[in-house]
């Protein structure tokens, strides 16, 4: 039945061809969203690979930031006891000074 209602076979030849190129039409369009949708398909692997990617770099950075905090804490401590060390021996050398002078 076409879409007058009437069997295909009672039809004359220009409106067979009329549906035959609907038909193609529609097979083509079909076709098309196929393609539309392989690609999307496509692309959604790659950003679910990429994010996946970028969890694991994240991740990486994240250990990194915390080992470069724990030796900025270790070095800020060593170099906060240094004046002091410098002054312990400035002080040191002048009682030293002052025992040899008398």
């Amino acid at each position: 039945m076409n879409h007058l209602g009437l069997p295909i076979t009672q039809l004359n030849p220009s409106s067979k061809r009329e549906i035959d190129n609907h038909i193609m039409k529609t097979q083509q369009e079909l076709d098309q969203v196929m393609r539309i949708m392989r690609s999307n398909l496509e692309k959604l692997a790659e950003r679910g690979e990429k994010l996946d990617e970028l969890t694991l770099r994240a991740d990486a950075l994240q250990g990194s930031t915390n080992q470069f905090g724990q030796t900025t804490h270790t070095i800020v401590r060593k170099y906060r006891r240094r004046p002091c060390l410098f002054y312990f021996y400035i002080i040191l050398s002048i009682f030293t000074l002052l025992i040899c002078l008398y």
